[in-house]
């Protein structure tokens, strides 16, 4: 069992789960690339638009501002919590929220 493993909970069965075996530095440094990778295989219920995918049910407020490559998947049905980036909010080469696959 590898390190991601052992302190992040259902890792192994989220939509990273095929980087359960890398190192928690080299994640960070693949961001960009493996956001990448998951925009191409994402389900329905995602707006697209360039390199950055939001759920449709994420809040994203007027003036947040979000770079990509990033997610903003529907976060947890089991907690009925969803995705907000607030207006002050700035993300960069992200992927939250992404439920299991």
């Amino acid at each position: 069992m590898r390190v991601i493993d052992e302190q992040i909970a259902g890792f192994r069965a989220s939509a990273l789960g095929e980087f359960s075996d890398s190192a928690p530095w080299e994640l960070t440094l693949r961001a960009a690339e493996i956001v990448e990778r998951l925009l191409n295989r994402l389900g329905e219920g995602y707006t697209v638009s360039g390199n950055v995918a939001v759920h449709f049910t994420s809040t994203i407020e007027a003036g947040a501002i979000i770079k990509g490559s990033a997610i903003i998947g529907p976060g947890s049905s089991s907690q009925q919590v969803n995705m907000f980036v607030a207006a002050a909010g700035w993300q960069r080469t992200a992927f939250l929220g992404l439920a299991p696959s």
